[in-house]
């Protein structure tokens, strides 16, 4: 197991030792999602279970020009019973997608990332397509996104917008990888949907109600009507400036500007300023109960919103892993008789670099732990002299603005950085 290093040595780790005899070659864990694949989806899960289902539809990812030189050229999505795949280059990839005609460029060779794309089935059934972070990006029907929920017939291409910004629409992607998404539906389904669509529905629709409240109230259908329009002429207010989606979790900054807890979350450790008209950010982006609910009730029926919202919950849920892990090795150092370097003390070249190597693994809670260590805290900011914050400031490499006091900036620095 790794263990946590110590001070006067060049690893990420805040903590100091009694002895100064300790291996060279230990170093504090990085990030527990670089290595512990059971703390996320796991991309390589396939659900281990034989033999296909004749009552349930097929989905199939089909190349569109099937001459141009793609393996495979049919991609079986849900075979033997498998809810999520995954898609690239590389080989830990669920389907491995090559050029198979010789003198292929190396700019098409390399369109696709070793780890592209997934998709994944949703509770409702429905088959989404995630971006797993690739260097050229996932375009459906034209659009760059990063999570869709595909439908029958949909164009599904990899690659080929490296430079183009999310949301955005090209009408001719440049790239071979163009797939269609389609929908094969067994005997069973057709023969069901032409009992439940025959004369025979309407003679038994007061015996069993079925049909009755299907085709009723018209009043239902105008109010799902309307609050769809509405979500439709709203979706360019509640977008977000960074990922150009509509809001998921929004945070509002001092002014005014709002966007996406994560997306604001990761802007600010670029850059301590708004995104959208650059003001200097004082204070944590603040959550409105009443923006949150708005959006969520607009948006309730729209399965592209919901399907993003799961996946910022299992991202919340990694977080929160990543920062029980911490707390373990912490727990565990203290127990063995390690002790943590004091913001309280000047620190010299190498401890602020052991500082600032292991403060950077770690994001959202987790970080706020990190720097809990050595005893960097809000409450302790807030109670802290000039001459203490002076020296905090030294230690983590925080800068005094004009524009910002230093106690805001050690706040900040705190849960961004």
């Amino acid at each position: 197991m790794a263990t946590l290093c110590v001070k006067q040595q060049t690893r990420s780790d805040p903590i100091e030792s009694k002895t100064a005899t300790t291996d060279p070659d230990s170093m504090f864990p990085p990030e527990p999602a670089a290595d512990d694949s059971d703390i996320v989806v796991d991309h390589r899960t396939i659900t281990p279970l034989t033999g296909v289902d004749s009552s349930e539809p097929q989905f199939y990812l089909s190349l569109v020009n099937k001459d141009c030189g793609v393996s495979p050229s049919k991609i079986h999505i849900n075979r033997r019973k498998r809810t999520k795949i995954t898609i690239g280059r590389g080989d830990s990839a669920d389907v491995v997608i090559r050029l198979k005609k010789k003198g292929q460029t190396a700019r098409g060779k390399i369109c696709v990332s070793r780890l592209h794309c997934e998709i994944e089935k949703n509770p409702l059934g429905q088959w989404a397509l995630f971006d797993k972070g690739s260097r050229n990006g996932c375009f459906v029907n034209g659009h760059k996104v990063r999570a869709r929920v595909l439908e029958h017939g949909d164009i599904v291409v990899l690659g080929g917008g490296g430079i183009v910004k999310h949301g955005s629409h090209l009408q001719n992607v440049d790239s071979v990888f163009k797939f269609r998404f389609s929908k094969v539906e067994s005997r069973k389904q057709s023969s069901k949907r032409k009992i439940s669509e025959g004369p025979d529905c309407g003679n038994h629709q007061h015996e069993h109600g079925g049909c009755a409240k299907r085709m009723s109230p018209d009043k239902e259908i105008i109010s799902h009507s309307t609050c769809h329009t509405q979500a439709e002429d709203l979706r360019e207010e509640f977008s977000c400036g960074i990922c150009l989606d509509v809001q998921i979790q929004p945070r509002v900054l001092c002014c005014g500007h709002s966007f996406c807890a994560r997306c604001i979350s990761t802007a600010l450790t670029y850059q301590n300023s708004c995104p959208s008209c650059k003001t200097v950010v004082v204070s944590e982006p603040a959550r409105v109960v009443s923006l949150e609910s708005v959006i969520a009730r607009l948006y309730a029926d729209n399965v592209e919103y919901q399907t993003r919202q799961q996946e910022y919950e299992k991202l919340a849920q990694h977080e929160l892993i990543t920062k029980r892990k911490l707390l373990t090795l912490i727990n565990k150092a203290k127990s063995s008789g390690k002790r943590f370097m004091s913001v309280k003390k000047k620190w010299d070249a190498q401890e602020r670099q052991i500082f600032k190597k292991g403060v950077a693994l770690y994001k959202g809670v987790a970080r706020v732990e990190y720097c809990r260590a050595v005893g960097l805290t809000d409450e302790y900011v807030n109670n802290a002299s000039a001459p203490e914050l002076t020296i905090a400031a030294m230690n983590t490499g925080v800068k005094r603005t004009k524009t910002c006091s230093l106690k805001s900036r050690m706040l900040m620095f705190i849960k961004f950085g």
